[in-house]
């Protein structure tokens, strides 16, 4: 600790050149860069047609293998080097390779869900997991908005793109989840994704909780960039809506659970009528920036949360989630309750400076540089670190707002919003 502390004390202000087009702002940074890049080259490694075929509880392809396949395709934003760029797509191409049909002709990443979400009368029942789904759809959009802003990527990773974003639109992200009934449209109140109907322990058709709403939100958001097509516009927005309207603001500051239930589908068939599942404050600090990114995304592109909204994300990170001290933190639910955990929401460093300390600042480049030679700590985790401080722009202003004036020009989108 103490060598790593004099480091970044004596590299402090310098800038140091990475081997791309990326400028580390410290030697700490540059050898945090260093091991990302020596671990992504592991990490691709092992995404191979025989290693995902093995994969039988498929919600780790969110959780896990998206994560070592979004390795690359950062680095390659890092430093420019196309063989990132190959390795995304070799591992892309083989991560497909685990994609089954369902009994309705649609592809999906099958499997067993987790035993939490496992009916005990048919514990082999299949289902696709959506999140797993959605996190691959992201990725493929980040892939494909990235080759087609350079026209060199482009000539070599076009026909790639495209292939990726038929099967996305036909598949993932299609009409599946309408014709399943798992995508629910509930009016201005927004929309919802439900789980599987197969699933047991009281989550057949269960209402996702908001953290894993983020990140079909965020899917729609980043494929309506790359596709142009309003249907995922709406989605995104109606799905944030929703979210916008469970939320509780308690002076100043926004209060949040983890689970909200969204219909009577919501509750048990039993004669209590309860609620499926527990409703309290977010008690996961993962889900607490999930959840937080969602709007800061939907901020992003001009849409339903504002610049209020943001700060009073802010101050429910502030003044309730940590006590501000970097010395000895300490974190908080979002009722002020004590977490082993830290509660942190990167997404609300672009708005206030303690936090963008916190998450990028010596502290967290310690951190990561005390977990470098580790393959997750050094390189998963150093993909939100890198990708936060040197590939998303440090402004308050919404950078793709443009996307919301696009979609308003037609008369009847700017009507939809209006209406929510």
């Amino acid at each position: 600790m103490l060598v790593v502390a004099v480091l970044l004390f004596s590299c402090k202000g310098e800038s140091v050149a990475a081997d791309g087009p990326i400028t580390m702002q410290s030697e700490a940074d540059k050898l945090i860069l260093k091991n990302f890049l020596k671990h992504t080259e592991s990490a691709v490694a092992r995404i191979t047609p025989e290693t995902v075929a093995e994969i039988e509880e498929v919600e780790s392809i969110c959780w896990v293998w998206s994560k070592y396949l979004h390795m690359p395709l950062v680095a390659h934003k890092l430093t420019n080097d196309d063989r990132y760029i190959d390795s995304f797509v070799k591992g892309m191409d083989a991560l497909l390779t685990r994609l089954r049909e369902g009994p309705d002709g649609y592809l999906g990443f099958r499997g067993i869900p987790l035993p939490i979400f496992r009916d005990e009368n048919d514990p082999t029942a299949e289902i696709d997991v959506d999140i797993a789904e959605f996190e691959v759809v992201r990725l493929i959009c980040e892939f494909v908005e990235h080759v087609n802003n350079d026209e060199v990527l482009k000539r070599k990773y076009g026909d790639n793109a495209s292939q990726y974003l038929e099967l996305v639109e036909n598949h993932l992200a299609g009409q599946k989840w309408e014709s399943r009934e798992l995508y629910v449209d509930v009016g201005t109140q927004g929309a919802v994704f439900r789980m599987p109907p197969e699933c047991g322990n009281d989550r057949d058709n269960l209402t996702n909780p908001h953290n894993k709403q983020s990140k079909m939100c965020r899917a729609y958001l980043a494929l309506y960039r790359v596709t142009g097509k309003d249907e995922y516009f709406r989605k995104a927005v109606k799905l944030g809506v929703r979210f916008k309207h469970t939320l509780t603001l308690d002076g100043g500051r926004y209060r949040w659970n983890y689970w909200d239930p969204a219909g009577d589908w919501d509750r048990t068939q039993n004669q209590s009528g309860e609620w499926k599942h527990w409703i309290g404050p977010e008690a996961r600090g993962i889900y607490h920036g999930l959840t937080v990114a969602m709007a800061e995304a939907l901020y992003d592109h001009g849409v339903v949360f504002d610049r209020s909204d943001m700060q009073q994300f802010v101050n429910t990170q502030v003044e309730v989630c940590w006590n501000r001290c970097f010395d000895e933190p300490e974190f908080y639910t979002t009722v002020g309750r004590p977490m082993g955990e830290p509660m942190i929401a990167p997404a609300l460093a672009r708005f206030d400076e303690k936090v963008w300390e916190l998450c990028y600042g010596d502290d967290a480049a310690i951190e990561l540089l005390e977990r470098r030679d580790h393959e997750w700590g050094g390189g998963v985790l150093a993909i939100g670190y890198l990708t936060g401080k040197y590939l998303k722009p440090r402004t308050e202003e919404a950078t793709r707002g443009r996307f919301r004036d696009r979609f308003t020009r037609n008369p009847e989108n700017a009507a939809f919003l209006n209406e929510l």
